[in-house]
């Protein structure tokens, strides 16, 4: 019988206001990006670690670990700026912080004592606001749309993600609360 799969990450999660100000910059982008497809306000995060295809088993045992990092405190985060990733994605990006450096490799470490493989690049910590595989339009002035979005990061999950012809799917495995 083959093993069950599947394709997991542990992100931020966003806050109903902070959704609801992400929201306004789409609002602001969606005349200079026609045809991009956004991000839902339910479905914004900020990845911290992609797992990629891990067993259901793997999953489980992670889901009970990760509460390891629930005596890591809330902090604040401030999104700056927007930008692309090679006209595939656009993203609202954050200002450097110590705080989600130090969460990022708590939960990096927590991750290799479980077996997994840390992705090691360069870490440009960000939303998704939009997918453009088939935009047209300016990202030009896109690109010059102010951000100035103050963020409490009060949690952390662990969710499933289910690819669809329409987008992803994520569902929330396990919740952690920061303290």
């Amino acid at each position: 019988m083959k093993n069950k799969t599947l394709r997991a990450f542990i992100a931020l999660d966003i806050p109903s206001q902070t959704q609801s100000q992400l929201c306004l910059v789409q609002d602001l982008a969606r005349d200079y990006l026609l045809g991009a497809r956004w991000t839902k306000p339910l479905d914004l995060h900020l990845t911290l670690h992609f797992l990629g295809e891990i067993s259901v088993e793997k999953a489980s045992l992670l889901s009970e670990s990760i509460d390891k990092v629930k005596n890591f405190p809330s902090f604040q985060l401030h999104f700056v700026r927007v930008g692309f990733f090679a006209k595939r994605a656009f993203w609202a990006g954050l200002a450097e912080s110590a705080h989600f450096k130090q969460l990022f490799d708590r939960t990096a470490n927590l991750l290799e004592s479980q077996g997994f493989t840390v992705e090691n690049r360069k870490l440009t910590p960000h939303v998704t606001l939009a997918r453009l595989k088939n935009f047209t339009g300016s990202t030009d002035r896109a690109a010059n749309i102010p951000l100035n979005i103050h963020w409490p990061v009060q949690s952390l999950s662990l969710y499933r993600s289910e690819l669809t012809t329409s987008g992803s799917i994520y569902s929330r495995i396990r919740q952690v609360t920061l303290s």
